[in-house]
């Protein structure tokens, strides 16, 4: 959490750290400008995720207030930037399902469960014409990649990034001011003039208007 809240700052915001209230989210919506959904080993109901497929993790109090959060963030239009546990948020209120990843490729180890948040492990592929192709004036970049699952089934007017492997690194919907997901953590590559950083900018950009 404390890198998201550094990265937040380094981009020209300032960080609140939010309480798990529910009956809090209509204060929560007055007060602050943006949101940022972070990272974490928590998992969601098994209506999330896809048919025979179990969670990784425990359900939790934090899990329940995001969801809602985001639900009534959505609504309103206001800026959102989700983070490997958030952009899997995101992805499913896209209609999408949640999926575990193998640990294992063959012999290979699965090059998206890196537990070193601070090396670039595979590249992602970006679309043109999207907001994150815009913000990071790249159809390719390397990423960090520390996750146990993955969202399939979004339609494909919503992804703006794949992996290598297919995986859905991306998402966003066009239609708001800047609702965004990347399966990936920026926050650890905080270089000025860096694609991650420039996503952050983007997003305080959006949540400053």
């Amino acid at each position: 959490m404390d890198n998201v809240v550094h990265a937040v700052e380094r981009a020209g915001g300032l960080a609140i750290i939010l309480p798990y209230e529910l009956e809090a989210i209509p204060q929560v919506l007055e007060t602050v400008d943006g949101l940022v959904f972070p990272g974490g080993d928590i998992s969601y109901g098994p209506e999330w995720y896809m048919p025979g497929q179990k969670p990784t993790y425990k359900p939790s109090k934090r899990a329940a207030y995001e969801i809602e959060l985001l639900k009534q963030a959505l609504i309103i239009d206001m800026p959102v930037l989700g983070l490997c546990l958030g952009m899997q948020i995101l992805g499913c209120m896209l209609g999408g399902k949640l999926q575990r990843l193998p640990k294992t490729l063959g012999i290979f180890k699965s090059r998206h469960r890196c537990e070193s948040g601070d090396k670039l492990v595979h590249p992602i592929f970006i679309k043109e014409n999207t907001l994150l192709h815009k913000l990071t004036a790249s159809t390719e970049m390397m990423v960090n990649s520390i996750h146990a699952e993955h969202v399939v089934g979004v339609d494909e007017k919503y992804i703006s990034a794949r992996a290598h492997d297919r995986v859905i690194e991306a998402v966003e919907m066009p239609e708001k001011t800047f609702v965004m997901g990347l399966l990936w953590h920026p926050e650890y590559f905080l270089k000025e003039g860096s694609s991650h950083l420039n996503v952050l900018k983007g997003f305080i950009s959006a949540a400053k208007k």
